[in-house]
């Protein structure tokens, strides 16, 4: 394990402070920039801190991110030796990180609320896994839900959009914003007291017909899958924002142009088999493991992180405004159909 000597030892070169919302998260490295800093909207990047002698602060994290480079030999020698005692930092050393994203092997140690990676490559471990756990993390800590889902709010009335990757949610978003929808947030929520609270995130958009002039005149960087960009939906899109709202509808959207054309209020039994698969991201992205470690393995602590989610499912599927939807909004009539039925 490196000590506090090894680690103001190693030549850091830059750090700073990233808002997720409701709290935010210190990053160093020992790059000359924050890997995956193009994944936040740049207001959310805080002015970099002296990363020398960095500790977390109450109630948040800290990330250190150390390239092999930067080491002694005998300390990737003694690194080598650490046992890896948690599920995910065996997993890190085979170079598979969460779901489907995979790259080269790397050690994950921590100590406390500090995160230590070393190792190349971060940009696939920022944003696929830390940003997700340390949302799970505050919520499971404060008594809230974060739900994979985004959320957009036409003349105060909130509305929660689920679905499965490819489904249609970025382009439901998108079609609400620019016809003058405010903007909550982009596929994370901290949930809690029937209120949204955003992720200030960039959005990934995609080089087609609605946002391939845009990416060339702004150059916008690539995201982590080829063909996918970053932008941001304020300064990049013009979208009107708003940093929380109480939650009046859910959209479980599942665009499918060769299946009939509906929407319609989805039953109670559909609501919560959904929700608890595709929208609870202990569930979408398969952090149980990593959440029972972090409530120190007592499983009255983790039935307790369980039982909250679970009750944020029921409660929204009781509310009785959950729709499904597989329409396209961006035709013109389908979205006059849909605004007045969010909005009734």
């Amino acid at each position: 394990m490196l000590n506090d000597a090894q680690l103001k030892a190693i030549p850091w070169r830059s750090a700073a402070r990233i808002n997720l919302g409701l709290f935010s998260i210190d990053v160093r490295s020992t790059d000359v920039g924050i890997p995956g800093s193009r994944f936040f909207r740049r207001s959310a990047l805080g002015v970099s801190r002296n990363p020398e002698g960095l500790e977390p602060d109450r109630g948040s994290f800290l990330l250190s991110l150390i390239e092999p480079t930067s080491l002694a030999p005998d300390q990737l020698s003694a690194l080598r030796e650490v046992k890896a005692d948690t599920y995910r930092a065996k997993r890190f050393r085979m170079g598979y990180y969460i779901t489907d994203h995979f790259g080269p092997p790397h050690f994950l140690l921590n100590r406390g609320r500090e995160y230590i990676v070393i190792g190349e490559a971060f940009d696939g471990v920022v944003w696929p896994y830390f940003v997700k756990f340390f949302l799970s993390a505050y919520a499971a800590e404060n008594e809230m839900v974060h739900l994979k889902a985004s959320v957009f709010s036409v003349n105060g009335c909130a509305s929660l959009i689920v679905g499965r990757g490819g489904s249609g949610k970025s382009v439901f978003l998108s079609e609400f914003c620019r016809r003058g929808g405010m903007y909550v947030s982009n596929t994370h929520v901290l949930y809690g007291g029937g209120w949204a609270h955003g992720v200030p995130s960039a959005i990934r958009i995609r080089n087609d017909g609605i946002f391939g002039r845009l990416i060339q005149e702004r150059r916008l960087s690539q995201g982590l899958l080829a063909g996918e960009y970053v932008a941001d939906p304020i300064e990049h899109l013009g979208w009107g924002a708003t940093s929380k709202a109480q939650i009046k509808n859910v959209c479980i959207v599942n665009y499918r142009p060769d299946q009939p054309e509906e929407f319609r209020y989805a039953s109670y039994e559909e609501a919560i088999a959904y929700l608890d698969q595709f929208a609870l991201a202990l569930n979408v992205y398969g952090l149980k493991e990593d959440i029972f470690d972090l409530v120190g393995a007592r499983l009255k602590d983790f039935s307790a992180v369980l039982a909250r989610d679970r009750q944020a499912v029921y409660g929204l599927a009781e509310a009785g405004r959950v729709f499904y939807a597989n329409v396209d909004v961006s035709n013109d009539r389908i979205y006059e159909s849909v605004s007045q039925t969010l909005a009734s």
